[in-house]
């Protein structure tokens, strides 16, 4: 619920903070955070951050914070064609000054281990989780995650690693205890992980190449022989064109491509069929569809 100008005159005592931080906007916590900045903030020695920056000229900072104008023209703060004045600029500001702290209260690490040993795939295994809730990408708010890894019994190195991070079906499988705890996964003293971002990607109907959710956005060709049932991908550019434009398979023949790079290792030869590679052309190895011989026979069999 909101508070009038009215409200918070009967008892600003008690409503001050709650009063003023309803024009608070993340604007303003930027313009706290850029201009003055969290380590001044926990330093200041006055309860009303009097003392972090200095008065010039009958003027600080605070005159400047921006605010939500139309909230408080709503609420009566500021008169319907008034600017609001540097007092109330100062009041949201330290208001916004006491979120931010709040916001980036952090702890380093803080975390919660649990282990047990497990079937895997037939194999022994010890699965490994951990929950945390700490600001260990010294991001500035503490994050919520549970992670985990499956490891060989008894080996605890990348080589015998079977599967590791979000796994939480196994987390939920092994450790049902743990479950109601899944769905904070990534989620900050602030709010969810990209929370906006990822809202809008789940909510639209189509994706950034502009095409509806669903349809087709890459394709690829591939060719099949009559009576023959294998299938074959395109292996250069412009070769399936090539093909199309031959008109008598018969004066086409099996070419070998000895390398023309720059490196001085000896590469084997590649293969190409006649006419598919320009005779004048640069780098005529890299452009072989058949990298054996006998790959280029059968596929000009067929």
């Amino acid at each position: 619920m909101k508070i009038t100008r009215n409200q918070y005159m009967k008892n600003s005592s008690e409503l001050h903070d709650d009063y003023y931080s309803q024009f608070v906007t993340n604007e303003t916590i930027q313009f706290i955070s850029l201009n003055i900045g969290v380590d001044k903030l926990r330093k200041s020695k006055c309860e009303h951050f009097n003392d972090v920056v200095r008065m010039v000229q009958n003027s600080w900072i605070w005159d400047k914070s921006p605010i939500n104008m139309k909230l408080a023209r709503d609420l009566k703060e500021i008169s319907r064609n008034a600017l609001p004045s540097p007092s109330t600029r100062t009041c949201i500001g330290k208001a916004a000054a006491r979120m931010l702290l709040k916001k980036t209260y952090t702890t380093k690490n803080q975390k919660i281990k649990y282990a047990k040993v497990i079937k895997y795939d037939g194999i022994d295994c010890d699965i490994l989780v951990t929950v945390r809730y700490d600001d260990e990408c010294s991001n500035g708010h503490n994050t919520f995650a549970i992670t985990g890894d499956i490891y060989k019994k008894g080996c605890r190195s990348d080589k015998y690693n079977y599967m590791g991070g979000c796994i939480h079906e196994e987390i939920i499988k092994h450790f049902p205890e743990l479950k109601h705890l899944i769905k904070w996964h990534l989620v900050s003293s602030d709010e969810p992980m990209h929370y906006l971002a990822n809202t809008l990607y789940h909510a639209r109907d189509r994706t950034h190449e502009g095409k509806e959710i669903g349809e087709g956005v890459t394709f690829s060709t591939a060719l099949q022989f009559k009576g023959f049932p294998i299938t074959f991908k395109q292996k250069e550019k412009g070769f399936f064109n090539y093909l199309d434009s031959v008109g008598d398979f018969n004066n086409i023949t099996v070419e070998a491509v000895p390398y023309d790079g720059k490196d001085s290792y000896s590469f084997k030869d590649k293969f190409s069929l006649t006419g598919f590679i320009k005779e004048n052309s640069d780098g005529k190895w890299y452009q072989c569809p058949f990298d054996t011989i006998s790959e280029a026979q059968q596929f000009l069999k067929a």
